[in-house]
């Protein structure tokens, strides 16, 4: 087995590529709440709860997983050589004065 082959202990306590969702959704979930948690806060004109620098601190730690497993896993495609998939473009029809004349 060759150490490409190998799968790593990072990455098999880590899975996912780019990033991973499993970090991005809940991140973006717990960052949103703090903000309108925030916005109620200065609506309201009362103190934010204790809880709130926690949480957003663990959002902004989920979200800098997310960038440096993203980062990694781009990394480690590109040492691979493995291409980014590209959608198919669309066929292209020719131009009327490219089409050559039916043949007798």
């Amino acid at each position: 087995m060759t150490s490409k082959q190998r799968l790593s202990l990072r990455d098999a306590a880590v899975p996912g590529t780019t990033g991973g969702v499993y970090t991005l959704i809940p991140a973006a979930i717990g960052f949103l709440s703090v903000i309108g948690v925030f916005i109620y806060s200065a609506v309201a004109q009362r103190a934010m709860p204790s809880g709130t620098d926690a949480i957003l601190t663990a959002c902004v730690t989920m979200l800098g997983v997310h960038t440096v497993r993203g980062t990694l896993a781009d990394k480690a495609n590109a040492d691979n050589g493995l291409p980014v998939p590209l959608a198919e473009p669309p066929p292209v029809d020719p131009l009327p004065d490219q089409i050559p004349p039916p043949e007798p």
